[in-house]
């Protein structure tokens, strides 16, 4: 490393990783080898860049000579010039350095779990189920939905019909004849139960070589399921290579609407299409739902149309977590281009906001005309009616921060002493202005003349449209 470089690496170092990170991770990785003498001519820049902005006294945002602005400015020419390194190609210096190894990690995309996942590195390869199986067993079709083989742990998603015992554990035959038992780690039933299950330990991924990294791996695998009660294998799986890409862009169309890129993945097996949505992490909030089964719970909102204007009907796929993914059946097997077309998302905030909420007599209402902020929302608590042991406080949104935005509801209610003991509670909507329109609370019959109340992570739908042209080889 020559001076140039420790001069501008010390100088990352000093200022933090954070937003050099977040500048790298969004620039190509060019492996392609250019001439030193260009890389020099753009080292001279970078270095003269950097010295202006050490010299630069401040500017009409901020107090002449301020220290602090200068930090910023000179922030700014060292990620610069951090970038313009990265962009011709000068891995061999930079990736050295702590501030910059973030360039080797790679985004996996998990079909079945609807996610996208950082590996810790390029070379780590995870295996995964593309499509969903359903294997006949002696209590009924079970369907297993996602798979990944990750080094040291792997995962099954499975779901089960109603009327049904989960199984604590799922037996998995590799190619080579061995037994790997899944235990379950967790279980939801409405009717029909979903869990997880995983097996905690590194999993041949062929007959030479394990998942902890290796380079010569099979493509796909077959992998023979024992459910509990079976004497033999029913049914199979067929694992792949994750896919995998430096950028969220490279995964499948992105499009980005209100400040929010999102990435439609699809793949087609037999005569369906299975469409997944993911959208990059945000600090801010998580995206928990992607418009699939509308926003009044009837027909799904999310619309697919082929290249002669048909719109085909779409089904959800009911998983752990966010529902992001769907399939649709073309009318035509030859059929490969369409519109997908997501109205709104629901955005959830990890905001918190303390109310004191004055308790009437049983089987009273009072006016109350509370005004309280909430996540750039305007709110007034317009009044507060009490049966025995029921509170009904009235909502109405005043302002919104954009117009294109409604607060539908909330995930989270306790006591503000207690607040890791959630509340039960009840919220309704305005169907017309799909904002707020009250939210219920159960209370002790004896309860005070107030409760201070915690109300967490608000809903917030987001108006769209994001429109994608999708094309399934």
């Amino acid at each position: 490393m020559d001076d140039f470089e420790k001069e501008l690496f010390e100088l990352a170092d000093a200022f933090g990783s954070d937003p050099l990170t977040e500048a790298i991770e969004q620039t190509p990785f060019i492996e392609d080898p250019v001439s030193p003498s260009f890389l020099r001519s753009v080292q001279a820049r970078a270095l003269a860049k950097l010295d202006a902005a050490q010299e630069q006294p401040g500017s009409i945002h901020s107090v002449k000579g301020s220290s602090s602005w200068r930090r910023v400015r000179r922030l700014k020419w060292g990620a610069a010039a951090v970038l313009l390194l990265l962009a011709v190609g000068a891995v061999g210096a930079v990736a050295r350095s702590p501030v910059l190894a973030q360039v080797h990690k790679m985004l996996e995309f998990l079909p079945g779990f609807g996610t996208v996942v950082q590996t810790p590195d390029a070379t780590t390869t995870s295996y995964v189920l593309k499509v969903p199986v359903a294997v006949k067993t002696s209590g009924g079709t079970i369907d297993i939905t996602g798979a990944v083989w990750n080094p040291g742990e792997s995962t099954l998603q499975v779901s089960g019909p109603t009327g049904t015992w989960a199984p604590r554990r799922i037996t998995i035959i590799g190619p080579d004849g061995k037994s790997y038992v899944f235990h379950y780690e967790n279980i939801a039933s409405a009717g029909k139960w979903f869990g997880e299950y995983e097996y905690k330990g590194a999993i041949a991924v062929s007959s030479q070589t394990t998942n902890k990294g290796g380079s010569a791996v099979a493509k796909s695998m077959g992998w023979g399921i024992l459910y509990p009660g079976e004497t033999s294998a029913k049914g199979h799986l067929t694992l792949v290579k994750a896919q995998s890409a430096a950028d969220y862009r490279a995964l499948g169309p992105t499009v980005t609407k209100r400040g929010v890129a999102i990435t439609a993945m699809a793949a087609k097996f037999d005569d369906t299409v299975q469409v997944t949505f993911v959208s990059p992490p945000s600090s801010l909030f998580q995206i928990t739902d992607y418009d699939l089964v509308g926003q009044t719970n009837k027909d799904p909102a999310v619309k697919v149309t082929d290249s002669r204007a048909h719109v085909l009907p779409t089904n959800p796929i009911e998983v752990f977590g966010t529902p992001n993914e769907f399939q649709f059946q073309p009318k035509r097997a030859t059929d490969n281009r369409f519109i997908v077309t997501v109205p709104h998302i629901t955005e959830q905030f990890a905001d918190t906001i303390d109310v004191d909420v004055p308790i009437p007599a049983p089987n009273q209402t009072i006016t109350w005309n509370h005004t309280v902020s909430w996540s750039g929302f305007t709110l007034k608590l317009t009044d507060v009616s009490r049966t025995e042991t029921n509170i009904h406080v009235g909502v109405q949104v005043v302002r919104a921060p954009f117009a294109y935005e409604r607060l539908t509801g909330f995930g989270r209610v306790s006591e503000v002493h207690q607040p890791d003991a959630p509340m039960s509670y009840t919220i309704a909507t305005n169907q017309q202005t799909m904002n707020l329109k009250w939210f219920a609370l159960d209370v002790d019959a004896h309860v005070g003349r107030s409760v201070d109340i915690q109300l967490g992570e608000p809903q917030v739908v987001v108006e769209g449209p994001w429109t994608f042209s999708l094309h399934v080889g």
